[in-house]
């Protein structure tokens, strides 16, 4: 028709729009996933730092840390030395 403007215009408008907002929700989430992931950072230092603590307290020596395969059977020195958390030193 003569004289009236297509819809175009708006519909970039409001594709502009909403990939705006979406770009400040994703920055939103993104600074509360930092802000949450460096508090559980600082929580698991601390925690390592109370359990060397303890540790040396209690006249625990460092050991020599081994790797495992994937399998379990082969391990692998490294040239870490710490402390195992579980009995049969998977987690150390």
């Amino acid at each position: 028709m003569p004289g009236t403007a297509p819809p175009y215009p708006r519909r970039v408008d409001a594709d502009r729009e909403w990939a705006t907002r979406r770009n400040r929700a994703v920055a939103a989430h993104a600074a509360d996933l930092a802000r949450r992931e460096a508090a559980e950072d600082a929580r698991a230092a601390e925690l390592l730092r109370e359990f060397v603590a303890a540790a040396r307290e209690r006249g625990l020596a460092p050991v020599p840390l081994t790797a495992r395969s994937y399998g379990g059977r082969g391990r692998y020195r490294t040239k870490l030395r710490g402390w195992y958390l579980s009995p049969d030193e998977t987690m150390a």
